[in-house]
């Protein structure tokens, strides 16, 4: 039986593959950020909050 994978990667290099990941296949906060006025929305949370 072959043990459950973790999402979390413990490698040390895990954040600098992380990162070339997203160079590599685009940040999608840059994609959703044409359609989300994320400044609106932190203001609006803020309020409620």
């Amino acid at each position: 039986m072959i043990p459950p994978r973790s999402a979390l990667k413990k490698d040390k290099l895990a954040s600098e593959y992380h990162r070339r990941k997203i160079d590599e296949l685009g940040d999608p906060l840059l994609v959703l950020d044409k359609y989300v006025d994320f400044s609106a929305l932190a203001d609006t949370i803020d309020r409620v909050v």
